[in-house]
């Protein structure tokens, strides 16, 4: 009984914290696992080491200031980091490209966060939404320890063969949903479609 009092008080929590309900996700199992496992997320976190190389845990360290991105399976036979630090309104604006953004914009942006990143497309999108529940346990933990990542309500994505001048991109919400692949999202300027995720592939990860 006390174990159900407490995992009903953290999902209260978590209801005061988010918009479950329009996301379209139960809090319960996050509640759940946030009660047996303090302090550990449910997918592998990724943190760069002090000489320069990656590794995995599902422990959130002290030090966030090590930590990269989250690994999302694999694609194209790699493993899959998306990075927590996403291009924003406030990243635009304090490089000058606010307004008449284009997708080359973006793709430098993401160079500038890590090397090897490019934005998001609309399979990495699908794939992050259908882990929805995680990321928010992992923003809440985050939040917690007063660290803010992006809500992922709403995701924009950059076709491969999208063209570098271009102003537009493609996005979806959740709404309760997510039908990426079935046309429910719709494209809109790139300034009023942020933020925009970024990713890199890797072969192995220590």
């Amino acid at each position: 009984m006390e174990a159900d009092l407490k995992i009903s008080q953290i999902e209260m929590k978590l209801n005061d914290t988010f918009n479950f309900g329009e996301l379209g996700i139960d809090p319960r199992p996050i509640a759940e696992f946030l009660f047996r496992h303090p302090d550990e997320v449910s997918f592998d976190l990724v943190y760069k080491t002090n000489d320069g190389k990656l590794e995995m845990d599902v422990k959130i360290r002290n030090s966030s200031d090590k930590l990269v991105g989250y690994l999302l399976g694999t694609y194209m036979g790699k493993k899959v980091v998306v990075l927590l630090e996403a291009i924003t309104e406030e990243m635009l604006k304090e490089k000058g490209c606010f307004k008449d953004t284009t997708i080359g914009d973006l793709r430098r942006i993401a160079k500038e966060i890590h090397p090897n990143a490019i934005p998001v497309n609309a399979i990495i999108c699908n794939r992050m939404w259908k882990t929805a529940p995680h990321y928010y346990l992992l923003k809440y933990v985050l939040k917690t320890k007063g660290v803010e990542i992006p809500d992922i309500d709403i995701l924009s994505s950059v076709r491969e063969e999208d063209n570098d001048a271009s102003l537009f991109i493609d996005w979806n919400s959740s709404c309760g949903f997510w039908k990426y692949f079935d046309g429910d999202g719709g494209s809109g300027r790139i300034d009023i479609s942020l933020p925009v995720f970024c990713y890199y592939l890797v072969d192995n990860l220590n």
